[in-house]
């Protein structure tokens, strides 16, 4: 059901976005017809949206997508990945079998719409779909309502998504939110996945789906991320090492002679081309790596913290002198803590390869993600993206 701390969710230009496009009469005139304040305005968005609702100028899918969309996918950029390991129905199930299944079991809310009471903490299950085959589950949950900056209520969503094609799941949040609710995030995806599992008197409504999660063993995790950190890294060393004179080499071999040194050793090279390597990055484009590049990473020894580097506009990091110094002891150590990632994507946005930005971490039995900027366009297709990626690399 459409509430005012739901619409609290989404900034007031969304709506009328919304409006504009499905050209609802005199929208922004009704929109401070209450005042001019946030909470007025968003009373009005709300009286909006139950009028033309009535009047058949938006209809309940129109909207129940518009809300699913948004606070589902652009609302939640921090999740937390586990390993699935047990569910009751898995990709070669044929579609007849799971539209039988979700029917007999009405209170998972299967396709129920956002416009409508949920009756339960889950407001609504969609499947995921390709081919004909399920691929994931897609779960949306509020778990508590908070006080904005502005002290208007405002509901928080959780969602779940049900990976079944890499046997993962994920926890998904608003970030800002997360760090404002009373509960730690770690207390708060423990009742989550007692509720999933069925293990708690509130968790029966899971039941039938026989979901079982297990946690990430760390040194997997951090594996994980360093074999990812890897890939990127290796390509990128290739194409700076393509954009450095060719006659580089011998005129490294002739200073390091002229210097007198017992013994050149590769390594000494590498070193001194590692400082041309910091000059070319600053001078290439993105557009010259393939797959993508690293724009952050933090590199620890046991508890403590070796070093860190970051680009503030998430570039490529490869002309942070931190990142050539540290780099043949990360590949030594072969873990890594966290990396901030940009995958180049295999399909086109406005002509143009299309791409994500997302930091991983390995943290609390967990990789968490936490995806940069709003990204909408093919939002689901960029996170399973992402998911495959980790559990390609995740032993």
């Amino acid at each position: 059901m459409i509430t005012i701390p739901m619409l609290q969710n989404l900034y007031q230009y969304q709506y009328y976005n919304l409006f504009k496009s499905h050209d609802i009469p005199n929208y922004n005139k009704r929109a401070g017809e209450e005042g001019k304040t946030s909470a007025a305005r968003y009373r009005m968005i709300h009286k909006i949206m139950t009028e033309e609702l009535v009047t058949g100028n938006l209809t309940p899918r129109v909207v129940d997508e518009f809300l699913f969309e948004n606070l589902y996918y652009s609302n939640m950029n921090y999740h937390f990945v586990y390993r699935l390991s047990e569910f009751v129905h898995d990709f070669n199930t044929p579609t007849d079998v799971i539209t039988q299944f979700f029917n007999e079991n009405s209170s998972l809310n299967w396709d129920k719409l956002l416009t409508e009471e949920s009756g339960s903490s889950l407001l609504t299950l969609r499947l995921d779909t390709e081919d004909n085959h399920l691929i994931g589950i897609k779960m949306l949950l509020k778990i508590d309502t908070i006080r904005t900056r502005k002290f208007e209520e405002q509901d928080v969503y959780a969602g779940i998504y049900i990976d079944l094609l890499h046997n993962l799941v994920s926890f998904r949040f608003n970030l800002s939110q997360l760090e404002r609710i009373s509960k730690e995030p770690l207390a708060i995806i423990s009742e989550l996945k007692n509720l999933l599992c069925a293990t708690s008197v509130s968790g029966l409504l899971f039941e039938p789906l026989r979901i079982n999660i297990n946690s990430l063993n760390e040194t997997a995790a951090r594996k994980c991320i360093f074999n990812l950190f890897e890939e990127l890294s290796l390509e990128a060393e290739q194409i700076l090492n393509a954009h450095t004179p060719p006659e580089t080499e011998d005129k490294i071999k002739e200073f390091l002679t002229t210097m007198r040194l017992r013994t050149i050793t590769g390594d000494y090279i590498q070193q001194i081309k590692a400082v041309l390597y910091q000059e070319i990055s600053t001078k290439i484009r993105g557009s010259v790596f393939e797959k993508g590049w690293i724009f952050r990473f933090v590199f620890r020894e046991g508890l403590t913290t070796r070093a860190s580097s970051r680009t503030d506009d998430s570039g490529p990091i490869y002309g942070s002198k931190i990142y050539w110094h540290l780099k043949e002891l990360i590949f030594k150590e072969r873990e890594l803590y966290e990396a901030g990632f940009s995958w180049y994507l295999p399909w086109l946005k406005n002509g143009e390869p299309d791409s994500i930005l997302v930091r991983m971490e390995s943290r609390n039995d967990s990789i968490i993600l936490n995806y940069y900027r709003n990204t909408t366009f093919r939002r689901g297709d960029k996170e399973r993206y992402v998911l495959q990626q980790i559990n390609a690399n995740l032993q």
